[in-house]
């Protein structure tokens, strides 16, 4: 069976896969992103950080090891917005990692 290839169509599978865990809401996009990477990709996520650069929420960035890393900003303290982000950035990875810059 192939990975899906929408944003939506991962929401669901992951959703599912979540509660299928036995686990409720909140989701914690944190545990499943390393979580699940780690099982399905030759290149996981490796950590989940909080950085402190100014302006920006969250970042994807590969590391020199071949995983990846995605970090958020360490001043907000509200955990709905920081599961945004980390979502935000676990969907580029998983729709945009892959690809290549020219």
């Amino acid at each position: 069976m192939s990975d899906p290839t929408t944003p939506a169509s991962w929401g669901i599978q992951l959703s599912k896969l979540w509660l299928l865990c036995g686990q409720g809401f909140p989701v914690d996009v944190k545990q499943i992103a390393l979580e699940v990477t780690k099982q399905k990709f030759s290149d996981p996520i490796g950590i989940i950080k909080g950085h402190n650069i100014s302006g920006i929420d969250g970042m994807l960035s590969r590391r020199s090891r071949g995983d990846w890393c995605i970090s958020f900003d360490e001043t907000v303290k509200i955990q709905g917005r920081i599961n945004f982000t980390l979502g935000h950035e676990f969907g580029h990875y998983l729709l945009h990692r892959l690809y290549k810059s020219e």
